[in-house]
């Protein structure tokens, strides 16, 4: 592996049907970075939406990273679909081994929806 650069990140998004209530989710969950949090938005309902009389309560959907820091992140609202859209804006980490004794700086972010 000498001068070879070894990256490793995960990304899981979109509707889970699981909130932190469920012990499942929380099981994958608290592995990995959940960038609605990391962004600072604890609570980012998204389900349901659409209705009159009912106002989103629950945040089935989210956005699960590893490997990388979170820049941003948001919940958008779109017409004729019961779950509101998450995205985030998510950057590898600032700096990554490539062999011993050399490292590599990225800066470069990048947004997934």
């Amino acid at each position: 592996m000498n001068g070879s650069l070894s990256i490793c990140y995960w990304f899981w998004r979109g509707d889970f049907n699981a909130s932190w209530g469920h012990s499942g989710f929380r099981g994958v969950a608290e592995t990995m970075t959940d960038a609605h949090r990391a962004a600072g938005e604890v609570w980012a309902p998204t389900w349901p939406q659409g209705r009159r009389l009912i106002r989103p309560f629950s945040q089935l959907d989210h956005v699960l990273a590893r490997g990388v820091s979170v820049v941003d992140a948001g919940v958008v609202h779109l017409p004729n679909t019961d779950h509101a859209v998450v995205w985030a804006r998510l950057s590898p980490d600032r700096t990554e081994v490539r062999s011993p004794g050399t490292r590599v700086t990225r800066d470069r972010g990048v947004s997934f929806a």
